[in-house]
């Protein structure tokens, strides 16, 4: 993506407190030296998009518009870039649905009988596979430069999963958290509890902070040697200044058991269990591809884009054509755009790579369009990267 930088101003508002109002009167100022044609207004839905053009009709004719309209009006004028026509249609989410479920399909069952797929059937449903299919593909304009198929890759991708799997089982602090609080108490020797205190204690001393595989490797195999603490006779603990000390031991013992349970249950360390998801990843992956290069040829045959589609070739755009990109700051002054949380990354880069002067309104706590790969991220980023003049809070 080409690098510019436009001139930002970000009000981040709560709910109720009229900032849609407040991107009306900043238009209102904007037309007093711009021409109506100058100026676009965005919004993610096509009532919102119908509120404003009502209340700004008498200001002249802007061109205000839902992202995608706004992105599909862009593709239309630059048609000569694209396999499409500049007369594509889109389709809404059913249809889009549709169209790829019955191309995942028609791919599939070419694929029935192979021995590559026969135990990649046998493990997973029909309808279970082409429900997985679909969610990459309405999430392919965020993953589509992370889909693998190397299998050497993906087997370190299902490695690093594993590493990050137990840091996030293990403790943040083994010495804080249960070698420290257990030395500094100590029950008579022979009660059962102080047995399992010193046991716990011994066990977190062989454990490793994680830097590495080797202390990954390691910690697995001091785990798996890991007692089941709850069938294991804790004592009275008469002998001992309170309960309170009681409760540390055993808070420990659940602690080391909770971690012995991630390990055991998703089989962490057991190089078959890396391999074999890494193989299934691969399979599934190379017939993703298969089916969405299907998808993208009936697309094609029937002049019909999807609103992932239209994101994607509108970046592309404006990031593989700077003279494109410079057209539409010649176009356009000022871009408004309301609930800008409901961005994503992807939006918010052909906005600002096209945009001279950009106006956003939103809240964080307002993001609602999550499923349709809505990243309030995005909006978070932009507000933390804003100077103190392009901030503004409404209360």
């Amino acid at each position: 993506m080409e690098q510019f930088k436009p001139n930002i101003k970000l009000i981040s508002a709560s709910a109720g407190t009229g900032k849609t109002y407040t991107m009306i009167q900043e238009i209102t100022k904007a037309l007093q030296n711009t021409a109506p044609e100058k100026i676009v207004a965005i919004t993610f839905t096509r009532a919102a998009t119908r509120d404003i053009r009502n209340k700004v009709k008498e200001l002249g004719e802007l061109n205000v518009n839902t992202i995608h309209g706004f992105f599909a009006g862009m593709l239309r004028e630059q048609s000569v870039y694209f396999k499409q026509s500049a007369n594509f249609k889109i389709l809404e989410e059913f249809d889009q649905e549709k169209l790829f479920t019955d191309s995942a399909a028609s791919v599939m069952l070419k694929k029935l009988g192979q021995e590559t797929y026969e135990s990649f059937f046998a493990e997973y449903e029909f309808s279970n596979i082409i429900e997985m299919l679909l969610k990459i593909e309405k999430h392919f304009a965020v993953v589509r430069n992370s889909i693998k198929t190397n299998l050497n890759e993906l087997i370190e991708e299902e490695k690093r999963a594993e590493y990050e799997k137990l840091a996030e089982l293990m403790p943040l602090d083994l010495n804080k958290d249960i070698i420290g609080p257990l030395n500094d108490i100590k029950g008579k020797d022979g009660d059962n509890l102080e047995a399992l205190r010193r046991d716990i204690c011994n066990i977190a001393k062989k454990l490793r902070p994680l830097n590495g595989q080797k202390d990954f490797h390691h910690n697995i195999e001091v785990l798996k040697e890991l007692p089941d603490y709850d069938n294991r006779n804790k004592g009275s603990a008469k002998n001992w200044n309170s309960n309170q000390e009681k409760e540390q031991v055993l808070e420990a013992a659940k602690t080391l058991n909770n971690l012995r349970r991630g390990v055991e249950g998703s089989r962490l360390g057991d190089i078959r269990v890396v391999e074999e998801a890494a193989k299934y990843r691969k399979i599934f992956f190379e017939l993703f591809i298969e089916v969405h290069r299907y998808y993208e040829q009936r697309k094609t045959e029937l002049d019909v884009l999807s609103y992932n589609d239209i994101e994607i070739l509108t970046y592309d755009l404006v990031s593989k054509n700077p003279k494109v990109a410079n057209y539409y700051r010649e176009k356009y002054d000022y871009i408004f755009v309301d609930e800008f949380q409901d961005t994503n990354k992807m939006q918010r880069d052909v906005l600002f790579t096209i945009g001279k002067n950009i106006f956003v309104v939103g809240d964080a706590k307002q993001s609602i369009y999550r499923f349709r790969n809505a990243d309030v991220r995005v909006f978070m980023d932009t507000q933390s990267k804003c100077t103190k003049d392009e901030l503004e809070e409404l209360k």
